[in-house]
């Protein structure tokens, strides 16, 4: 009930137990007794991350926990959107670093 509003960059990157405080932070009141059981919050949690980008498996980030996760909130009505523009890869950034 602390925070309005969690914002998680980089959620592919996520352990498991990580991915299950989330949950319970972001749980609409106190009920569940596993992660998958959790109400979310509507409007409480954002996250952004990318599945290809997945870098830290040594330390225990897990892409099933991630696509678990992210299907537990699609379920609830969270919406998703796909970035479709690269702005890392703009021509002026490419020629400088070129």
């Amino acid at each position: 009930a602390q925070f309005d509003h969690i914002f998680v960059d980089e959620i592919q990157d996520t352990d498991p137990l990580q991915s299950e405080i989330l949950a319970f932070l972001c749980e609409n009141g106190a009920q569940a007794t596993e992660w998958s059981r959790v109400e979310l919050r509507p409007g409480k949690l954002t996250i952004v991350g990318d599945p290809k980008q997945s870098i830290y498996r040594f330390r225990r980030a897990d892409l099933a926990t991630y696509a678990s996760f992210r299907e537990h909130l699609l379920g609830q009505g969270a919406l998703s959107t796909t970035l479709s523009t690269n702005f890392r890869s703009a021509p002026a950034l490419l020629g400088w670093l070129n």
